[in-house]
């Protein structure tokens, strides 16, 4: 085996030891690549989201390649680069910004966003404050369902109040 093959070895192993514990999980990078992939709309929150899918793709292929086939110590498995995007990609586990982490940041601050009905400033003992009223707030909710329900009552009292006195007459001619 070669120092570059012992070198891609041992940052693959770190990289997939750390999505081992990150997921509670015996597959380590493949359940990283997994969880990935069920995202539909990644690229559309993580630059770069497909391209790193790929690229753990093939690390993983690499890895596979060399632990189960024969004869692939005696060359080398992949280079110099490979090992250090290996390396930058367990740093960026470790900071949260490796793109899962940045896409359940980016997914909730949209999601936040287009919750939020509007904003108004207020003066305060502190200064000014921001203060947010969700669209989905269980108290609209409450009040609309109310009015709703009331003006479907009376819509439906008008109904047969109009049906009485076209039935009357209708009787009387």
């Amino acid at each position: 085996m070669t120092n570059l093959n012992n070198d891609f070895m041992e940052s693959y192993k770190h990289l997939d030891k750390i999505c081992k514990e990150i997921f509670n999980s015996e597959k380590g990078v493949t359940t990283y690549i997994d969880t990935m992939k069920e995202v539909n709309d990644g690229n559309r929150y993580v630059p770069l989201w497909n391209k790193t899918l790929y690229k753990l793709k093939h690390y993983r292929h690499i890895r596979n390649n060399y632990v189960h086939e024969v004869g692939t110590s005696q060359y080398d498995i992949c280079t110099r680069d490979d090992i250090e995007w290996l390396n930058n990609f367990y740093k960026e586990i470790m900071k949260t910004t490796d793109p899962l982490a940045r896409y359940r940041r980016e997914k909730s601050s949209y999601k936040a966003v287009e919750d939020v009905k509007y904003i108004r400033y207020t003066e305060g003992g502190e200064g000014e404050q921001l203060q947010y009223q969700n669209v989905n707030s269980k108290s609209d909710d409450g009040e609309g369902l109310r009015l709703l329900n009331i003006i479907l009552k009376f819509l439906i009292i008008m109904g047969i109040n109009l049906a009485v006195v076209l039935f009357i007459m209708l009787m009387i001619s």
